[in-house]
């Protein structure tokens, strides 16, 4: 199995029924799916069942597991159904998201699949407007320092995530995952696709600004990227983008950035 996909719900009736619908659309079948329910009392949980019956009789059955029960929330779903997985990648396309076009999964899986994290473009779906989001690979370190790039437009390995699946802690929960990632040498590819259209009236994407701000401040912090005042933390953090992506200057991680901590600190005395 190349390719697994989670999605989780919870009384998103609507969202749910949109999501089921783009991706039994998908033209390339090698995918299994798993569908997470928290429990929802609005109608989700009997679509979800007779979805899965019409599929069984049909011949053709992509959903490998699912369940309606009570859960801790959206990244607890999610690690729940990582556990599950068979595939070789993993897609998390939580319901009230679609895949782009019915022909994504084909071009992203007949691409040359090298990086242990996949992604793509998205658009980010507003009431009165979308926005296209294009990361190009030189962008990462800068772009993560700002923003996310959202689970529903990448396609993660997944003894990547089996080894260590999302916080259930904290809403950015998957903006750490991948900021984690890019720290540890792990290899982001680019695939030249539009993946998903992403409705910005989801739990996370209303993460307010205090919040964002905390749980920025803590992942940072935590690999000693978040020097107390003015903007110091900004240049640490691309101080070690430029010397750890220099394939001449392999330095320790926890070297480097107690190294530069110090002369961030000396400076924000100056």
């Amino acid at each position: 199995m190349k390719l697994s996909i989670i999605t989780i719900n919870y009384n998103n009736l609507g969202g749910l029924r949109k999501t089921i619908n783009s991706v039994l659309s998908q033209t390339w079948k090698n995918y299994e799916w798993i569908i997470i329910d928290g429990g929802s009392t609005d109608g989700s949980k009997e679509l979800i069942e007779t979805t899965y019956q019409r599929l069984s009789q049909s011949g053709y059955n992509p959903i490998s597991f699912w369940c309606s029960e009570q859960d801790g929330g959206i990244y607890n779903a999610i690690n729940k159904g990582i556990k599950l997985c068979g595939g070789e990648y993993i897609n998390c396309m939580n319901s009230g998201d679609e895949f782009y076009a019915s022909d994504v999964l084909q071009k992203v899986f007949q691409e040359a699949l090298i990086g242990d994290i996949v992604y793509g473009d998205w658009y980010s779906i507003y009431q009165d407007r979308k926005v296209l989001n294009c990361i190009k690979p030189e962008q990462l370190w800068q772009v993560f320092y700002y923003k996310n790039i959202c689970h529903q437009a990448i396609f993660c390995k997944a003894n990547i995530l089996k080894e260590k699946g999302f916080r259930e802690d904290m809403l950015l929960a998957d903006w750490i995952r991948w900021t984690e990632e890019l720290f540890n040498y792990t290899k982001f590819q680019r695939v030249p696709y539009v993946i998903c259209n992403y409705y910005m009236d989801g739990v996370s994407s209303q993460v307010s600004e205090s919040q964002f701000i905390r749980e920025h401040r803590e992942i940072l912090t935590k690999h000693a990227v978040f020097i107390s005042s003015c903007n110091s933390d900004y240049y640490v953090f691309h101080a070690i983008r430029l010397l750890r992506t220099n394939p001449k200057l392999r330095i320790p991680l926890k070297f480097l950035i107690l190294f530069l901590t110090k002369i961030a600190k000396i400076a924000n005395k100056v």
